[in-house]
């Protein structure tokens, strides 16, 4: 009876770079004297025989990727061993993604490349799959495409070199798609002081963005301001400004965010006296900060209408004993049709009196101009010190008033988004007579 051993295959490594090899090994235990002949294939052919001579070695270096088998043989006539088990070995690669980013938002371009190191003048053919299922035939290593939500999965490649059909590679990639973005625009303060600036800021979810921007105001169209690409820029000019992003060197762009700038006024009175009487003239000026040495074209409107509007900042009105207007006053600059100010806030008195007695009931209305109501907490200065404060609500009644009450009284809104603050100007309220109630401080809702 002749016993028949069996060869055994060893490799110092089941995956081979592309340019560089992998060193296979063959034995036949546990006799000595044995040559060897060694075998490769692929997954669809047939196992073909090396026909070098160094293939009769024990140990051999192979560059290509396949399924290897070797068996031994010696004597004359050849005496064979049993083949060895099969081994496979692999090129190595890996997929590459460009933008590299971690963030795919829906909508991008993106390619991602089978990279087999070492192979970049070899042509490919190339499958795709994601999830399992095959989705994608290239016939090079790059595969382009536009990403959408539902783009996202576990993407693999396997690639064949055209001229070697016993080479293949594959490799995964995760790749997670999110929406497109929407960028955020923050501005600290939101008031600008005329002749100086405030700093602008768009941010997106991810690094690796420019920037542009664009003004616009109620009455003129949007221009975009050419040079400005970066993430914060300081602004001198008034408007409504807008801001996205841009991927460089791509075609894609984020969704924009809006934010309002503007100057603030405030309404000034000559003469200031706490008691006007019938006939007198009173001159109302619409009070820019900073912008005193600047030319200003302004509107005022008496309950709610225009009544004049021109190139100063003035308005001089007769008084009466049923005089109970309320004026606002808003402004451009004439060289700047970009700046606009902001309509001022009004502190109203209910009764409408000059005059209170001690024990009657009033109230103060502070109305901002701007946006909600609830966008802002109230509070009531006197004399320039703080006096009332309540939140959310503009309205504030004095049941009844003392005369210890008499004074300059002002409104400030503090809006709770951005910490900006508007202030009327002063109303005063003079009371007279003997105190006869116990003060008593009601607030109501706007």
């Amino acid at each position: 009876l002749v016993y028949k051993p069996g060869a055994k295959l060893t490799a110092g490594s089941s995956t081979i770079p592309v340019g560089g090899s992998v060193t296979l090994s063959c034995s036949v235990e546990p006799s000595a004297g044995w040559k060897y002949k060694w075998f490769r294939r692929t997954s669809d052919s047939s196992f073909v025989e090396f026909s070098r001579n160094n293939e009769e070695n024990r140990e051999i270096t192979v560059t290509q990727g396949g399924i290897y088998k070797c068996d031994g043989k010696r004597g004359n006539p050849s005496f064979y061993s049993h083949s060895s088990l099969e081994n496979i070995i692999e090129i190595m690669c890996f997929v590459t993604r460009q933008p590299n980013g971690s963030h795919v938002f829906s909508g991008e371009s993106i390619t991602l490349t089978c990279e087999v190191q070492g192979g970049e003048t070899t042509e490919w053919t190339c499958e795709w799959r994601r999830s399992g299922s095959i989705i994608q035939w290239t016939d090079s290593k790059d595969w382009t495409f536009n990403v959408s939500e539902s783009s996202s999965g576990n993407y693999m490649c396997q690639c064949r070199s055209r001229d070697d059909w016993y080479s293949s590679t594959h490799d995964t990639v995760s790749l997670t798609v999110t929406a497109q973005p929407k960028a955020t625009l923050t501005a600290g303060p939101t008031t600008i002081p005329v002749g100086g600036s405030v700093t602008l800021s768009c941010s997106l979810p991810s690094a690796g963005w420019k920037y542009k921007w664009y003004i616009r105001t109620k009455n003129t169209p949007e221009v975009q301001l050419t040079d400005e690409e970066n993430r914060d820029i300081n602004v001198a000019q008034a408007g409504i400004y807008r801001c996205l992003g841009m991927r460089p060197n791509e075609n894609y762009q984020s969704l924009v965010s809006d934010e309002v700038i503007s100057n603030e006024v405030v309404v000034t009175r000559q003469p200031n006296r706490p008691q006007m009487f019938s006939g007198e003239s009173i001159t109302l000026t619409c009070e820019v900060q900073g912008g005193e040495t600047t030319e200003w074209t302004c509107e005022w409107r008496r309950d709610g209408k225009t009544v004049k509007v021109g190139n100063d900042k003035h308005l001089t009105v007769s008084v009466n004993e049923s005089s109970s207007e309320e004026y606002r006053c808003q402004c451009r600059r004439r060289d700047d049709w970009y700046s606009e100010t902001k309509w001022n806030a009004v502190l109203t008195i209910d009764p409408n009196w000059s005059t209170f007695h001690s024990g009657d009931r009033v109230t103060f209305i502070c109305d901002i101009n701007e946006g909600k109501d609830t966008d802002w907490e109230y509070e009531i200065k006197k004399n320039g010190e703080q006096f009332l404060r309540s939140n959310p609500y503009k309205s504030f009644t004095f049941l009844p008033i003392q005369i210890d009450h008499s004074g300059e009284y002002q409104c400030c809104g503090l809006r709770k988004s951005s910490g900006d603050t508007k202030c009327s100007d002063t109303v005063s309220l003079t009371v007279t007579g003997e105190s006869k109630w116990i003060f008593n401080l009601t607030a109501l809702g706007s």
